[in-house]
This record gives C-alpha cells, structure tokens and sequence, in this order.
C-alpha cells in the first residue's frame, strides 16, 4: 500500500511547521541501527550509519501533533493512535546515497512522509523496491506532499544528480490507526 496526497497541509500550517523547522527546532545526527548490503553492487551502495539531522518531537503534545493527526483523518481517512515513542520527527538531510531500509524492524506498521522543504524535483523524493529489491516506483519531492506507506515496504531517499541538495521532511512510524472508510 502506498498512498500519496498532496497538499497535506493548509498553506498557514505548512509555513508555520517550515518555520518552526528552519528556526526553532533543535537538530541533532541521527543513525540508523542496520546496513543494508544489496546483491546488486550496482543498484545501491552500501549504507554507512549515518542517517542526517533529526528534530524528534512528542507526538501527543506537540503542536506538530496535533495538526498531523487532524490532517491524516482528513486527508487519508486514518486515525493515529500510536507512535513509535510517543514520537515524530522532522528531518534534514542530503541526497547523496542510497540507503534502502524497511521501518518495520522499529515495530511500527505504516510511515507517514510529508515533504516539506526541498527543490521539487522527481530525484529528491523518496523510492520503493519491489519484491526483488529492485527499485520500482519513483515519488518525486514536492513540497507538502505526503506519503502513507506499509512500514515492510522496502524504500530509500532518492539520490539527487546534485550532491548538495538539502530537503525538510517529517516521518512519523504508526505503530497503531484506525482506518476509517
């Protein structure tokens, strides 16, 4: 499953939310806890640890909650009612290297990828693998889309052409939500 909405957020809450990510959030380096080897040395590179810069933010305080969940009912039909820690996270970071993962492996049973800052483009956005583990779809970055996906789904940032290239982005790992029909 995956499913894309743009426009996520209303255009005052996407401005308050980059704001707040450009000005007051407080970013540290995060990493990953695994590597990912391919068997095809010439799909993706091995993954170092290093993941980027990361804000996490609680979940069910936070004002970044609170229009998260408003906005997921609305716009995707689901209610979140756990994360992973009681957490979200805003992110920042380049597109210079492949790093195919799963998010399962945390517990957590969907993402939610909202795109927040970043050159729009079809390289800055975020790939999935088939079964495979050869890529096969491409979402391209576009600011305030969002994508909710199956945590089991193996996906990788997208590699820019142009090393420097920074993007803003939020994830947050549902561990439980109510899909509403």
């Amino acid at each position: 499953m995956i499913r894309i909405v743009e426009n996520f957020f209303t255009k005052e809450e996407l401005v308050r939310i980059q704001t707040f990510a450009n000005r007051d959030a407080h970013f540290s380096t995060s990493f990953f806890d695994y590597v990912y080897e391919s068997k095809d040395p010439n799909a993706v590179r091995e993954r170092d640890t290093s993941y980027g810069l990361r804000h996490r933010f609680d979940f069910d305080k936070s004002f970044l909650g609170e229009i998260i969940k408003k906005n997921a009912l609305e716009k995707f039909k689901v209610k979140i009612l756990k994360t992973v820690h009681n957490q979200g996270a805003l992110d920042k970071r380049k597109l210079d290297l492949f790093q195919p993962h799963q998010d399962e492996t945390i517990g957590n049973k969907w993402n939610l990828y909202v795109q927040l800052q970043g050159k729009e483009d079809a390289r800055n956005g975020i790939c999935f693998y088939n079964d495979n583990r050869k890529m096969d779809i491409h979402v391209g970055f576009k600011q305030n889309r969002a994508v909710l996906f199956r945590s089991n789904l193996f996906h990788t940032p997208n590699v820019s052409k142009d090393k420097e290239t920074w993007r803003t982005t939020m994830t947050i790992f549902i561990l439980k939500a109510d899909f509403i029909n």
